[in-house]
């Protein structure tokens, strides 16, 4: 029989030296559900690229102001990548986010107005995770999420294939382009998922 998975998973931190997640399991209810879930993992609201960001200061309140406006690429991209490969590129980004500098410059009173006058843009997975009645701390800022479907094989093992987005869950435009923002994996294990 096969059954419908979401998981969502959140970095809680860092607690003696280990990194520390959060996690809640959604049982979907058929395959129509999973893939209108699937779409709305996909769905890119709020969600600018790397040229967006290059060119505009995205986000003008305080917290964010500094960072998306002198260093966007450094901080919101190759300082947020856990991978490796990615430490290369930093002197690029460096010399990327000085030449664009002045560009952001002069885009940053017509960009203050604009998200003065704009209303949030909730992105759809936050209202559907709350219809589900999933807690706040899983409905916004950054997550992880992996859709799968599970089946349960004659050996008593549980076969696992699906999706893994990373993404952020806010209510206005934030730079993201993060490479690895979607991955496939297939696995077997021998627990089912728990159902909370």
């Amino acid at each position: 029989m096969t059954t419908y998975h979401l998981s969502i998973y959140k970095d809680c931190g860092f607690n003696l030296g280990l990194e520390t997640f959060s996690r809640k399991y959604i049982t979907l209810q058929n395959e129509d559900e999973f893939f209108d879930v699937q779409e709305l993992c996909q769905n890119r609201t709020n969600l600018s690229c790397f040229f967006k960001a290059s060119v505009v200061p995205l986000r003008t309140d305080w917290e964010h102001l500094s960072r998306d406006l002198f260093l966007p690429c450094l901080m919101n991209g190759i300082l947020k990548t856990k991978n490796v490969s990615s430490v290369c590129f930093v002197l690029l980004a460096i010399v990327w986010d000085i030449a664009t500098l002045p560009i952001r410059l002069q885009t940053l009173l017509p960009r203050m107005l604009y998200n003065f006058r704009s209303k949030a843009h909730v992105h759809p997975l936050m209202t559907y995770l709350q219809r589900k009645g999933i807690d706040q701390f899983f409905r916004e800022g950054e997550v992880n999420l992996a859709i799968y479907r599970q089946e349960k094989r004659q050996d008593g093992l549980y076969d696992r294939n699906g999706i893994e987005y990373a993404l952020p869950l806010v209510s206005r435009e934030t730079p993201f382009f993060r490479i690895n923002e979607r991955c496939q994996f297939n696995m077997t294990t021998a627990l089912p998922t728990p159902v909370q």
